[in-house]
């Protein structure tokens, strides 16, 4: 019944979304999936939210097919999406959250300090900032920031802002949603670490400075906390260099000296003490004594080296990970956390389109819609059938509030974005009954038919309402007056509508450039009612 009112309304929900009503109304979300793609291979993380903490339900590490990434930059999405979209299948993998992060090389990020006054708002301040880097010169820029600091505020503070080319992530994104996998954010692998590590590297270490040195696909994170807050971020790529692994050693330790010493000269009121943890990949080679070179290189400091094999161990997961299992990536843990850990709330980089967003925002309100609708086609079943069947409705519908009512404060915790459109149910109720009203003179099925058949792939329904004498007005939203036009035009085309015209349409500001419409319609009646 479900399925046959979707395709009469033409809402494809899973082809889009990749997920069940139940996970659009964001009931009973536990576990979050993390995919790490690095220029070399592709890890996943499913994690569980338990009484205990988090569980790593299931680790993958795979080899990324040559031909997806080059030079760090992604060549085919689609190659990247169907290799996600088979691992999640052959390992039957379930999450109510997907999150992702790209190769270092895609994705900008840096601290921006604010000025003490600002003349436009911080968005458009952070993209004229952005358009001073030289790698995202002349192109569309899909940027997010949050603020740092121990206010936590936009105002008189600083910005970590994470930015990358919008046809890339576009790309990435549209693809990767097509092979029906939910996927909720894009953010930084430096962000992903930052969450992972947190708790155990920052969050309980008091009167020193902690120091990440992240290598990740030949570029250098270097990450400053102060006061457990995030101070300082610098980035240097080094894929060009041909450094030879004792080289690049001491590169590392050379950067990390000058990051202590600068902050051991300029910065006022310093400790002087210093834990440093260097995280490494496999994408450069190390000498085998790196860890001693480093300590030697870099003295007074508390130094520990972590490699692809134990780096999980700094996470809220080593209680989960048995020797014999396979290692997590630290980034995919991180991204898994990022729905499942209210602590770290104040991480917010959410890289994907803003269109995709209102797109998905979009279609899970035309599929709370639906699920009236269908409500509807199942309450003109059972008046059909007489006064059983109204019986059969009122105890339906008071069983069916009695269950809502029992997870009201579940859904406007985990959704308060679609808390509105929950109170709004109520009031469409009262319309609905006016469409049961209308059932025996109109023939519902098919003129649902003929709105599955006709309509424009670009337009949405968001509500239906009857009114008497064989009216019905259809509320929704399209990318294009020219697509509400032809819905008009393929409305008026059905035998089974006399007439439909367009009431009202106007610019949805709030969502870009949808276009918000309500359209009239004097329906036909059945041959031989009278």
């Amino acid at each position: 019944m479900i399925s046959r009112a979707k395709n009469l309304l033409g809402l494809n929900t899973k082809a889009v979304l990749g997920i069940s009503a139940k996970t659009a109304l964001g009931i009973g979300a536990k576990t979050a999936l993390g995919i790490d793609i690095s220029n070399k291979q592709i890890s996943f993380a499913l994690l569980k939210k338990t009484s205990n903490g988090f569980k790593v339900v299931k680790t993958i590490n795979e080899p990324i097919p040559d031909e997806a990434i080059k030079n760090g930059n992604i060549e085919d999405p689609v190659i990247i999406a169907k290799t996600i979209k088979r691992l999640k299948t052959d390992n039957k993998i379930r999450a109510s959250h997907v999150i992702l992060s790209l190769p270092a090389n895609s994705i900008l990020s840096q601290i921006i300090d604010m000025p003490d006054q600002i003349s436009t708002n911080i968005r458009q301040f952070v993209q004229n900032e952005i358009k001073h880097y030289v790698v995202l010169a002349d192109k569309d820029v899909t940027s997010d920031f949050f603020a740092i600091g121990p206010r936590q505020r936009l105002s008189n503070n600083r910005l970590f802002v994470a930015a990358a080319d919008s046809q890339e992530l576009n790309d990435i994104t549209k693809a990767i949603i097509q092979t029906d996998v939910n996927l909720e954010a894009i953010e930084p692998a430096l962000i992903a670490y930052i969450r992972a590590f947190y708790a155990k590297k920052v969050a309980e270490k008091f009167g020193c400075n902690i120091l990440l040195a992240i290598l990740k696909d030949g570029i250098l994170n270097i990450c400053v906390f102060r006061n457990r807050t995030l101070d300082f971020i610098r980035i240097k790529d080094f894929n060009n260099e041909n450094c030879t692994p004792d080289e690049l050693c001491h590169y590392i330790a050379e950067q990390i000296n000058t990051v202590i010493q600068f902050y051991d000269i300029e910065i006022s009121g310093d400790t002087g003490k210093w834990e440093v943890t260097v995280i490494t990949d496999n994408s450069m080679e190390l000498p085998q004594d790196t860890e001693e070179t480093l300590k030697t290189r870099i003295p007074n400091t508390d130094l520990q080296l972590r490699t692809p094999e134990d780096a999980w161990q700094d996470t809220p997961v080593d209680d989960s990970i048995n020797s014999n299992d396979e290692k997590p990536s630290p980034v995919a843990i991180g991204l898994a956390m990022k729905f499942l850990d209210s602590t770290q709330s104040d991480l917010k980089i959410n890289l994907i389109p803003p269109e995709i967003i209102e797109i998905k925002s979009t279609i899970k309100q035309a599929l709370v819609t639906t699920i009236i609708v269908i409500a509807i086609l199942f309450a003109m079943m059972l008046i059909s059938s007489g006064p059983a069947g109204k019986e059969g409705i009122e105890n339906a519908t008071r069983k069916k509030h009695e269950q809502l009512s029992s997870k009201t404060s579940a859904l406007i915790e985990e959704h308060k974005l679609l808390d509105k459109e929950i109170k709004q149910l109520s009031n469409r109720i009262k319309q609905a009954e006016k469409i049961v009203g209308l059932q025996q003179k109109v023939d519902w099925p098919r003129l649902f038919k003929d709105i599955k058949n006709g309509i424009p792939k670009s337009v949405r329904i968001t509500g239906l309402f009857g009114r008497g004498n064989c009216k019905m007005v259809l509320h929704g939203t399209a990318m294009s007056y020219r697509a509400v036009n032809l819905f008009v035009d393929m409305l008026n085309k059905s035998e089974l509508v006399t007439s439909a015209s367009l009431i009202k349409t106007e610019k949805d500001e709030a969502k870009g450039s949808l276009v918000r419409y309500s359209i009239e319609c004097s329906l036909a009646e059945k041959k031989g009612h009278n």
